[in-house]
């Protein structure tokens, strides 16, 4: 049975760092910044055809309210 409280969402939407890992074309370990939602491929000229790895990372303030709720869950998809 769901349940009838919704848990409190924080968008991860907005500026992330990308670091372009193995990137054909790229050197690697190359910095960006890019937009999510949003594909990287089309943040990152001459990157528009390419497949490669990349890491996101991002620092995020969570709520202070949210200090004594016991775990936190991030999902992506």
């Amino acid at each position: 049975m769901p349940s009838s409280t919704t848990r409190p969402r924080l968008s991860l939407d907005g500026e992330w760092d990308l670091t372009l890992d193995d990137v054909p074309g790229v050197q690697p370990g190359e910095r960006r910044t890019v937009t999510v939602p949003g594909a990287w491929t089309l943040q990152v000229p001459g990157c528009e055809l390419v497949h490669g790895t990349v890491t996101y990372s991002r620092d995020l303030d969570v709520p202070a309210e949210w200090a004594n709720a016991g775990s936190l869950v991030l999902c992506f998809g």
